[in-house]
């Protein structure tokens, strides 16, 4: 691990870890989550940490086995999960990545019966430029690929729709940084949602 990925770890990325999984909590805190997915796992840090509090076991799957994994990820080609079903699929920055993220989210209904999303939320070129930036110093030194996909609030309602299921909880503004960085990562621009697998979706 380089100079710079260990003093992005102790400086951002564990606190902001922490500070997703404390967003996500509060929207299943009425299941029994016995089994739970992280699709698109990347370095794993969320899913583990969720799965742990959940007392939850715990299903990792990628499309490449990330070197800051220490788990065994189960390869896939982002589109099929041949595994399941799970009481809970997590979707942690995942979308935004993936080129095209509505069959992704359809499979994730499709293999779990509640499916949380932790994502960016975009509002104009402004906060695409920040977004991306921040992207930018997260995944690039993680050797991830930063697409800059960032959904609006409209296109996040039409793909909802297209999946025949909304937001059953939702948390907006997520707060995922610390205050001095929040002036300039902004809350608004994060998100987490809770969709229930309903007749018909997927």
């Amino acid at each position: 691990m380089s100079l710079w990925t260990r003093l992005l770890d102790k400086a951002v990325s564990n606190e902001r870890a922490l500070r997703i999984v404390d967003g996500l909590l509060p929207l299943v805190a009425d299941r029994s989550v016995r089994t739970m997915l992280d699709l698109g796992c990347g370095d794993g840090r969320v899913g583990r940490s969720l799965a742990a509090k959940l007392g939850a076991s715990y299903c990792a799957f990628d499309v490449e086995q990330s070197p800051h994994n220490p788990e065994r990820v189960t390869l896939f080609d982002g589109r099929r999960v041949n595994a399941g079903p799970f009481d809970l699929c997590l979707l942690s920055d995942v979308l935004h990545h993936a080129p095209e993220p509505e069959p992704l989210l359809r499979e994730a209904l499709r293999v779990a019966e509640v499916v949380l999303i932790k994502d960016h939320m975009s509002f104009s070129d402004a906060s695409d430029r920040t977004l991306l930036a921040m992207d930018l110093v997260g995944n690039l030194p993680l050797g991830v690929a930063v697409t800059g996909n960032y959904l609006s609030p409209i296109a996040w309602e039409r793909l909802f729709a297209r999946m025949t299921t909304a937001p059953t909880k939702l948390v907006w503004p997520l707060d995922v940084h610390s205050p001095l960085l929040r002036l300039l990562t902004r809350s608004e621009y994060q998100f987490a949602a809770r969709l229930d697998r309903t007749p018909g979706a997927g």
